[in-house]
């Protein structure tokens, strides 16, 4: 039975997979600042917020709530070759791929017909770290 353990560990599975994202991190938002050894880019996935619909019936589903970031650092020798519009649309795209790479299985995947929201920001503690979020909603069937 699909649960939250499932999502983890197949973003997980998914960063070990890839050769461009180096640390997979699933902690709070706070946790970025934990970890401060870790190698970047970093996919981080926040605790999802969730909802169970008809918690009575047999069958019945809960859809997350995914925050997906990828953090990188912009460091001051990278600004003067590369500008800070390319690494941001480089973060995005790598986080589109990963989300793309999510499987739909029949136990669990990505809401279809529902978008997946995309910011880019710096990171407000961190002057040099940048990143692209994504949320999105997975479903997962017959969980209870």
């Amino acid at each position: 039975m699909a649960k939250l353990d499932s999502i983890v560990n197949r973003f997980a599975t998914l960063v070990a997979a890839q050769t461009g994202i180096e640390t997979f991190l699933f902690d709070d938002l706070s946790g970025i600042n934990k970890a401060k050894n870790q190698s970047y880019p970093v996919l981080h996935l926040t605790p999802p917020d969730s909802v169970i619909t008809n918690v009575l019936a047999k069958g019945v589903h809960e859809d997350y709530t995914i925050d997906l970031y990828l953090y990188d650092v912009y460091h001051q020798q990278e600004q003067n070759s590369t500008t800070l519009q390319a690494k941001w649309t480089a973060l995005k795209d790598e986080l589109i791929q990963m989300v793309r790479s999510f499987p739909d299985t029949p136990t669990y995947g990505i809401m279809p017909d529902t978008p997946v929201t995309v910011v880019i920001d710096r990171f407000a503690h961190n002057d040099k770290l940048i990143f692209a979020k994504a949320s999105f909603i997975v479903r997962i069937n017959s969980c209870y």
